[in-house]
């Protein structure tokens, strides 16, 4: 999904004229840039989120006005008017995401968009919400959260006074499971690693590249819909249709994997047949080479281990079956997507 410049063009009622995103797709980025022109008066039917990157801005949400600083943003309901003002001279500029509500919920017969989704369009939810640096916005943030109880969270990691995963904890330790989305410049995985503990269900590097943030909520909601499971699946579960020397290969590296010199010979040795047979015969029945599988497999006796927070990120590598904890740092992230 790149990143638009604004161009607010609106109807003689304030109604934005613009179309954000695809209909399967229904969400745009866009870069503003206040120094150039300010935001008018508008409305839409999609939600706005944006963040401030430089400068500082005068954002307006029907009656109240308020003055953002530079890592400050504000978020916009469904149908709510509001605009945006260069303040001060700062050249202010701004990242914003405007997403239809179809986008989390689905249709309106789906129980996601009558449980999570409908509450935020009726008259009782909030018109706008400003993130500002002021001690009470974490607070009023986490009950937010517990009011209107939404489907789905996207943060970034650094905030003031709390990060995200200061808030993730938080909200576990309140007992609410609710799916988050943690965005961060930190390539750390220890960050990883803390977020995969908590449940975050996502942790993408900015600047993200086209179509990260449209495949994570696309496999959320695969994820909602009951279409995926928790985590990754491991290849081969199903046994049943298997011949005996795949069945054998698969057992083998069940009680293997931790050996870091494992290899494809030592498996074909072990079962008394041409490694090319095996392999040819692996891939037929399971659509995975060997490498592959084993892989996996070391990757989800990671996730396992990682939940436990006694255990290091290098001694959970060397318990899989990796000598090289850099290398089994960007494998686990290639396949978790954490």
């Amino acid at each position: 999904m790149s990143i638009l410049p604004c161009a607010v063009r609106t109807d003689p009622q304030g109604r934005e004229l613009i179309r954000h995103g695809t209909a399967l797709f229904p969400a745009a980025c866009y870069h503003d840039r206040l120094d150039l022109a300010p935001v008018p008066w508008h409305w839409h039917d999609e939600w706005e989120a944006a963040v401030l990157w430089r400068g500082s801005a005068l954002v307006a949400v029907e009656g109240e006005k308020r003055v953002l600083r530079r890592g400050e943003g504000f978020f916009i309901n469904a149908g709510v008017l509001h605009a945006a003002w260069d303040h001060a001279g700062s050249a202010c500029q701004f990242h914003s995401v405007v997403f239809h509500p179809r986008l989390v919920g689905g249709g309106v017969d789906s129980v996601f968009w009558q449980k999570y989704v409908q509450p935020l369009l009726e008259g009782g939810a909030p018109r706008g919400v400003f993130l500002d640096r002021s001690a009470r916005w974490h607070r009023e943030a986490l009950e937010a959260v517990e009011r209107l109880n939404p489907s789905l969270i996207i943060t970034d990691l650094k905030m003031p006074r709390m990060d995200g995963i200061e808030m993730l904890r938080c909200l576990r330790d309140r007992g609410n499971h609710v799916y988050v989305i943690i965005l961060t410049a930190y390539d750390s995985f220890t960050y990883a690693q803390s977020a995969l503990r908590l449940g975050a269900v996502d942790f993408l590097l900015k600047p993200f590249h086209d179509g990260d943030l449209e495949q994570a909520v696309t496999a959320l909601r695969r994820r909602m819909e009951g279409a995926e499971r928790e985590e990754p699946a491991l290849p081969g579960l199903k046994k049943g249709d298997k011949s005996k020397y795949v069945l054998e290969a698969m057992d083998y590296i069940g009680k293997h994997y931790q050996d870091p010199n494992i290899s494809i010979s030592d498996i074909a040795l072990d079962l008394g047949i041409s490694e090319g047979h095996l392999s040819r015969t692996f891939k037929k029945e399971t659509d995975y080479t060997l490498l592959n599988y084993l892989t996996r497999y070391r990757i989800h006796k990671a996730m396992e281990l990682l939940r436990d927070c006694r255990v290091k990120v290098y001694e959970v590598a060397e318990q899989v079956g990796y000598r090289d904890i850099t290398y089994f740092s960007a494998t686990f992230k290639k396949l978790v997507g954490v």
